[in-house]
């Protein structure tokens, strides 16, 4: 419970506002802040007149982020401890500038674009580091799932759910026009998949 009405309303105006650290009046929405934190990069190069270079500036914080869980897993092997990754990895500051989760905000923009044209090989390239770190993430946060669980299972289930994931929306890019041939309904409840991940999301910490 949250004690009284008072510690309530102050967790139901930190939601309200988008407050970026904890005690939120529900422990799912850790992820807004972040959220928030992407939003304001895009922001800022628009502001700034900088929007034809938006991609470059994600893709420089996507491999930001993919060099930090690259550099943790070298740590990882030289010290023989998923738990030698340095304590910048449990700040909520560097949560919030995207060093730990840019590496998804980057590959989504990459995806993205990929609806629009052909990816060149550079960009193609980016797109796979960026895989690497999502990868290497959701390793070691299986871990800290773990340890505080107490219930150890294998990092690989949730590394290849999130794979076979992203290849299907690789897929769906690649093939989309040959998907929208069967039929308005098929895409209407394809469409209704994709829209369920929202709540799955709300649930997420559950």
């Amino acid at each position: 419970g949250y004690g009284s009405i008072g510690q309530l309303a102050k967790s139901w105006l930190k939601a309200v506002i988008f407050y970026p650290f904890p005690g939120w009046i529900d422990n799912a929405y850790w992820t807004l802040g972040i959220e928030l934190g992407f939003y304001a990069v895009v922001f800022a190069a628009i502001a700034c007149g900088m929007s034809h270079r938006i991609f470059r500036i994600v893709g420089l914080i996507g491999l930001v982020s993919s060099a930090f869980w690259i550099l943790a897993l070298a740590a990882e092997n030289t010290l023989g401890t998923i738990d030698s990754l340095p304590r910048i990895a449990i700040f909520r500051v560097t949560d919030l500038l995207l060093l730990h989760h840019g590496c998804f905000f980057a590959l989504g923009t990459f995806l993205c674009l990929a609806m629009y044209r052909r990816l060149n090989g550079l960009e193609l390239g980016c797109a796979l580091v960026f895989g690497i770190g999502g990868l290497l993430e959701i390793r070691y946060v299986a871990h800290v799932v773990d340890n505080l669980t107490g219930v150890h299972r294998p990092a690989i289930t949730p590394m290849l759910i999130w794979f076979v994931c992203i290849a299907a929306i690789v897929a769906a890019i690649r093939w989309n026009s040959v998907l929208a041939g069967f039929g308005p309904r098929f895409v209407s409840i394809m469409r209704l998949i994709g829209l369920m991940t929202y709540p799955l999301y709300i649930l997420h910490q559950f």
